[in-house]
C-alpha cells in the first residue's frame, strides 16, 4: 500500500504558521486565567487602565464565558489541524483545510469585530487582547499566503459564527460586582435641623444632602450615589443611563455625584500607572467640586456639560467652562478652599474602605441587599429593578 503522507519534512512556512498559533494560544491562554480567577488583573494592568475596562466589559464574554477561553478552542483545533496538513494523509490534509479556513474566518472576523468595540465602542483599549488579535491576523495571512486555505466558501461557516457571536453580545449586559449590605437597615435620617442625611455602603459613606452634589430632588424617595471618574467611558455611560432613570422618575430618584479620581496622584488606592486616560482626573474632578462649592445651583448644568461629547473633556475646557458659569473669582476662591480638597480626599478614602478594584461605583439605598454595584450599568431597566420603581415601591 503506497504511502499517503507528505514525505516532505517540516517547511520554515511551517514553522512560522505554528509559532504564531502558540503565540496566540499563549495569549488567550493568559487573559482566560486572568478572567476565570476572581480579583485578578493582567500583569502591568490596574483599576481603570484599558484592560480592566475591556476585561470587565460586557464584550469579553459570551454567555457568562471569557471570549478568551474560546479563542483557546480554536487555536488549539489550528494546531492540530497544521499537525494533519504536515504529517496526515491526503484526507486528513483536506479535512485540515476545511478546519483552517472555518477557523481564519472566525479568527480574522473575531480580531475585526473587538478591535472595532476597544477603539468605538469602549474607548478603550486592553494591549494584551491587541496582541492576541494581532497574532490571530498575521496568521490568517500566511495561511492564506500559504495556499492552505481551500474550498474558500466553508468560510462562511466561520462568518456565521463570529455574527452569531455579535448578536449574543449586543443583547446581553454588563457583569457587575455586588457589594453585600452587611450592616442591617439603614438609610434616610430627619435630624432636628432638617438637614436630611443617607447613610450608605454598610455606614462607611454618611450624606449630608444639603452640602453634596445633587442631582435631583433632595425629597426624591430614592437617593442613589456614583462613585465616577470624568475620563472613564464606563463612568460615562453609567451616567447617561442614570439621567435616564431621573427622567423617567423625577420625583422618586436623585443622584449624589462623588467625583473619584483613578489618579494615583490624588487616589492611593490606584497602581501607580493608570495611562494617559487619567492623566488630568484629579483636576478634573477638583473643578467639579469647585463649581459645586462656588454655586450649586450651577453644577447640575456644569455635569451634563461634562458629558456631551463622546469623549472626555480636558482640564483646560472644564476650567474655561467652570470660570464662564460661576466667575472666574468665585472659582478660584472655590478650587483653593480645603473643603474642595477634602470631599475629594473623603470619596477617595471611601472607594478604598468600599473595596471596590474600579469606577463606576453606583451606591444603592441604605438598607438594601446590595450595598453597591461595582462596574458599568447597561440599561435603565437595571437600575428600575434595582430600586423597585416599576412595583412602586418606595421603601428604604
Amino acid at each position: 500500500m503506497p504511502n499517503d503522507t507528505r514525505d516532505a519534512s517540516i517547511q520554515p512556512g511551517d514553522w512560522l504558521a505554528i509559532a504564531l498559533t502558540i503565540g496566540a494560544l499563549a495569549v488567550s491562554g493568559y487573559l482566560s486565567y486572568v478572567s476565570l480567577m476572581s480579583g485578578e488583573s493582567p500583569a502591568g494592568c490596574g483599576s481603570g487602565s484599558g484592560c480592566a475596562e475591556v476585561l470587565a466589559s460586557k464584550w469579553s464574554r459570551v454567555w457568562g464565558v471569557p471570549v478568551s477561553l474560546l479563542a483557546v478552542v480554536a487555536y488549539v483545533d489550528v494546531l492540530f489541524a497544521l499537525y494533519l496538513d504536515v504529517k496526515g494523509k491526503s484526507w486528513a490534509r483536506r479535512l485540515s483545510a476545511v478546519a483552517l479556513t472555518i477557523w481564519s474566518s472566525v479568527i480574522g472576523g473575531s480580531a475585526g469585530w473587538f478591535v472595532y468595540l476597544q477603539v468605538f465602542e469602549l474607548g478603550a483599549v486592553c494591549p494584551y487582547c491587541m496582541a492576541g488579535h494581532g497574532l490571530g491576523v498575521v496568521l490568517v495571512i500566511v495561511l492564506i499566503c500559504q495556499g492552505r486555505l481551500r474550498q474558500l466558501w466553508t468560510g462562511l461557516i466561520g462568518l456565521a459564527g463570529v455574527l452569531m457571536l455579535i448578536l449574543v453580545q449586543m443583547n446581553s449586559t454588563s457583569a457587575v460586582t455586588t457589594l453585600q449590605n452587611t450592616a442591617g437597615v439603614q438609610g434616610v435620617d430627619q435630624t432636628d435641623n432638617e438637614r436630611r442625611t443617607e447613610t450608605l455602603l454598610n455606614g462607611q459613606l454618611i450624606l449630608n444632602l444639603d452640602q453634596e452634589p445633587l442631582l435631583g430632588n433632595a425629597d426624591a424617595e430614592h437617593v442613589v450615589a456614583l462613585m465616577f471618574d470624568y475620563a472613564c467611558p464606563h463612568c460615562r455611560h453609567t451616567h447617561a443611563v442614570l439621567e435616564q432613570v431621573r427622567e423617567a422618575h423625577p420625583d422618586r430618584v436623585a443622584v449624589v455625584a462623588l467625583p473619584t479620581p483613578l489618579n494615583p496622584g490624588c487616589n492611593e488606592h490606584v497602581p501607580g500607572d493608570m495611562g494617559a486616560r487619567f492623566a488630568e482626573s484629579c483636576e478634573l474632578a477638583r473643578i467639579g467640586l469647585a463649581v459645586f462649592d462656588a454655586d450649586r445651583e450651577m453644577y447640575a448644568g456644569f455635569d451634563r456639560w461634562m458629558y456631551e461629547p463622546a469623549t472626555p473633556r480636558t482640564a483646560e475646557e472644564a476650567r474655561s467652562e467652570a470660570i464662564r458659569r460661576v466667575g472666574a473669582e468665585a472659582f478660584e476662591q472655590s478650587y483653593s478652599r480645603p473643603r474642595t480638597e477634602r470631599m475629594m480626599a473623603r470619596n477617595v478614602d471611601v472607594y478604598g474602605l468600599s473595596g471596590a478594584d474600579r469606577v463606576p461605583v453606583l451606591v444603592l439605598p441604605g438598607g438594601h441587599e446590595k450595598a453597591a454595584v461595582v462596574g458599568r450599568v447597561d440599561e435603565a431597566k437595571q437600575v428600575i429593578d434595582w430600586l423597585g420603581l416599576e412595583s412602586g415601591d418606595g421603601s428604604h
